[in-house]
């Protein structure tokens, strides 16, 4: 295909129509040209595994001069989609993007977003370095897309087979749109509808002024009625906040479950401006609007979780004389400012970053099992620091011009990267089964412990001050974060889970709580699509570390009232008989949770 001209002034630059097999070089796979794509266009239909590439510099695509990569995907259940672009934002670097995997669709014609100043993670450009066409110079950019659909293992999913790509746009923005996740409030439910308000920020990207036209799509909606400005008017430059609001009906809201939700996507687009839709996003995701049933007050009072002194020893391998060096053998200030130096976990021990988590989370056993007061003192002066700990380490992160959404923030897997996943095993605790304190060497004095739970079983004896600022301040940023990160099938997302739901009903942050329950990538999608019709996990030597957030959670809900459990059953008896490595608590579940 001849170049596409391309530049700083351009909003739209096509990198290939997929109208041709050659216009995506192929070095894997086959394609089949079809119709039916948006707008009457042409798309390539990939049946097998595929891997190819685009030269942006061919095309005269500079990615640091736009904003977004658009892209028209159809797909059948268990596609997985990869985008790497070489070379961005430096030379030398490949950012990533796994934009569908084995817990999305099937999936009708959309248009995925990929946010070019948020990937996923930033790593070395390896192959993607090399020349690929004679010629090319190492530097120039390159797009590489490669996807397959995986066997998922379900009858349901026996006829998935097929991706198919339509045309991939580089646009800049003409309008921007965004909504702070920390900020929804709602009204009525017991006299009158559910109404959920979103304050939501619409931008001028332009340098003269614009008609922005507003929508809200239902996603998954049945009843709801959505509402948001259909037009406003801004200057260059200038930005508004608006109100979208969702509403559920008084008589739905009476007949369904806590946690029902019903979702919709916010789109704004500028009158007149080509190509100019955007939505709510982060990396490759966008970020829904719901209407939720919340549960009741009275079943949101802390503990959420039962406390260590109402469960059996076998279940918390609790070593009081480890949990007491544990809790001691630094100063808490000590700790503190180690925390604001390095954060709160590196996977290498060596450098000691654990001693935070491991007090206080030492601290917090000793307390509720023996009531000794000065432990209640060393974990509520540690739990007070981690909202400076956290403005800290994410001011650092937000001051990066190109920011990668798999960012733990606070939690290092190296000198450099920040991992969204050892956050979520940090706060909670999922690489071991609920409650454990120190069941062997690699989860040893509160090593692979929970920062949540040890939140949760002192929340009752903190201060007001303490308990609000450790909720607002530290743990609703961070159930964001994990919730922003889509990390995929099995025990990575139930993980990031684990600590949104937390998050959501501590706070009574709503739309984190249905996201983390209930959502496509929610616990119940993970428990329905990431094991086989026999149980086991799509992902071999997965299936106890998938197992382990699920309890997590399904413990959680159990403890607000949410009968997780009991609707679950059938399917929880399948997954943990294909292989759980801990019958130990198994045996507990159906004791206490299954069988009582």
């Amino acid at each position: 295909m001849p170049p596409v001209p391309a530049s700083a002034q351009d909003r739209v630059a096509v990198a290939s129509p997929m109208e041709s097999p050659e216009d995506l070089q192929l070095r894997d796979g086959t394609a089949q040209v079809v119709s039916g794509a948006p707008e009457d266009s042409k798309a390539l239909r990939f049946d097998d595994r595929f891997r190819g590439r685009i030269n942006l510099s061919e095309r005269n695509i500079d990615p640091a001069e736009y904003d977004l990569i658009k892209i028209q995907v159809k797909a059948d259940r268990g596609a997985q989609v990869h985008l790497t672009l070489a070379n961005h934002p430096d030379p030398g670097d490949a950012s990533h993007w796994w934009v569908l995997d084995g817990l999305r669709g099937p999936l009708g014609w959309q248009t995925i977003w990929v946010d070019l100043n948020v990937p996923e993670t930033i790593k070395e450009a390896g192959d993607e370095r090399e020349s690929w066409r004679k010629g090319a110079k190492a530097t120039n950019p390159v797009l590489s897309i490669q996807g397959f659909i995986k066997d998922l293992g379900r009858r349901a999913a026996a006829d998935a087979e097929s991706i198919w790509i339509g045309d991939i746009r580089f646009v800049r923005h003409s309008v921007a749109l965004d909504w702070n996740q920390a900020d929804v409030s709602h009204a009525g439910g017991v006299d009158g509808p559910l109404v959920y308000s979103y304050p939501l920020q619409v931008s001028n990207e332009r340098d003269r002024p614009l008609t922005v036209q507003l929508a809200l799509q239902p996603i998954d909606a049945t009843h709801a009625r959505a509402e948001v400005p259909r037009s406003i008017s801004l200057d260059a430059g200038e930005s508004k906040t608006v109100t979208a609001t969702i509403t559920l009906p008084e008589d739905v809201v009476a007949q369904k479950p806590s946690l029902y939700t019903e979702r919709f996507q916010a789109v704004a687009r500028a009158k007149g401006v080509d190509d100019s839709e955007v939505t709510i996003l982060r990396s490759s995701d966008p970020i829904h609007l719901v209407a939720t049933v919340p549960l009741p007050e009275k079943r949101l009072q802390f503990p959420l979780y039962p406390p260590p002194r109402t469960l059996p020893n076998d279940l918390l391998f609790f070593d009081e004389q480890a949990a007491r060096r544990m809790a001691e053998r630094h100063p808490p200030e000590a700790l503190i400012q180690q925390a604001l130096d390095n954060g709160i976990y590196n996977y290498s021990e060596g450098i000691d970053a654990t001693a935070f988590r491991k007090a206080l989370v030492s601290a917090a056993y000793l307390y509720d099992l023996n009531g000794t007061e000065k432990y209640l003192r060393i974990a509520e002066t540690l739990l007070q620091s981690l909202p400076q700990i956290w403005d800290e380490h994410y001011e650092e992160w937000t001051q990066q011009s190109i920011r990668q959404i798999a960012s733990g923030i606070v939690v290092r897997w190296g000198k450099d990267f920040h991992y969204t996943l050892g956050l979520g095993w940090r706060l909670a605790g999922t690489q071991r089964s609920p409650y454990q304190y120190s069941r062997d060497a690699n989860a040893a004095n509160g090593g692979m412990s929970s920062i949540i739970y040890a939140f949760d079983m002192l929340a009752p004896d903190l201060t007001p001050a303490t308990r609000r600022a450790f909720i607002h301040e530290f743990l609703v940023p961070a159930g964001i974060q994990c919730r922003n990160h889509y990390i995929g099938d099995g025990n990575q997302q139930a993980t990031v889970n684990a600590v949104t739901l937390y998050a959501g009903l501590a706070a009574r942050n709503w739309p984190l709580a249905a996201f983390a329950y209930n959502a496509e990538h929610g616990v119940r999608g993970v428990l329905k699509w990431t094991f086989t019709d026999e149980g086991v996990h799509i992902r071999d030597g997965y299936q106890t570390y998938t197992l382990r957030p699920i309890f997590w959670i399904a413990e959680l809900l159990h403890g607000v009232g949410v009968p997780f459990y009991e609707r679950h059953e059938e399917r929880l008896r399948e997954v943990v008989g294909a292989g759980f490595d801990d019958q130990t608590f198994w045996t507990f579940v159906k004791q206490h949770r299954l069988d009582p």
